[in-house]
């Protein structure tokens, strides 16, 4: 039996696809989303548990983080809760800017975070952090300058996150995902 994995924004679309893999290959999941309600219903349908979360709140994270270590070793932690909001840079409003940059950038950064701090103490291999990036991180698309800085942010703190690991003689893997344009409820 494979150790805990905790996937943020499991409540629909990619979220609960990747719940879903992981619970396949063994790992006790446990499916976080803002909606309670939908977290908990993808923990059903594959067997884990829930709790509700915001990404935006980095307190939350560890309070996830030490739910989970309750459970078994945390092997795998995925940073996949994100928004998007299509529309032209000017054209966005304040708080829909400052919503994608909180739950996109700081809600990977927070959860990242707590992951390491969580592996790091239980110690051992074969742990991971996956963050959820995008293609629209490495060329232009008409309509995502916000959401494309905020997952090209991801790229840069995943990677120099690894650097900081591998420095320290730290053995998680950091890794960024970078999926297309995919038809799922966002």
């Amino acid at each position: 039996m494979a150790g805990v994995a905790v996937v943020t924004g499991a409540g629909r679309g990619f979220g609960r696809e990747i719940a879903k893999r992981l619970s396949g290959r063994g790992y006790a999941v446990l499916a976080t989303d803002l909606d309670g309600e939908a977290a908990a219903a993808t923990a059903e349908a594959i067997g884990g548990f829930s709790m509700q979360l915001d990404v935006r709140d980095p307190e939350a994270h560890r309070r996830v983080a030490r739910a989970a270590i309750e459970r078994g070793p945390l092997e795998v932690w995925v940073n996949n809760a994100g928004v998007l909001r299509t529309r032209k840079a000017w054209d966005h409003p304040d708080d829909e800017v400052r919503l994608e940059v909180d739950v996109n950038l700081y809600g990977v950064i927070w959860g990242s975070r707590a992951a390491v701090d969580a592996m790091r103490e239980r110690g051992g291999q074969n742990m991971h952090v996956i963050n959820l990036g995008s293609m629209s991180a490495f060329t232009p698309v008409p309509g995502l300058a916000v959401y494309a800085a905020t997952k090209h942010a991801v790229l840069g703190f995943t990677a120099s996150l690894q650097g900081d690991l591998i420095a320290a003689g730290v053995p998680i893997a950091m890794h960024v995902v970078c999926p297309d344009g995919a038809d799922t409820d966002m």
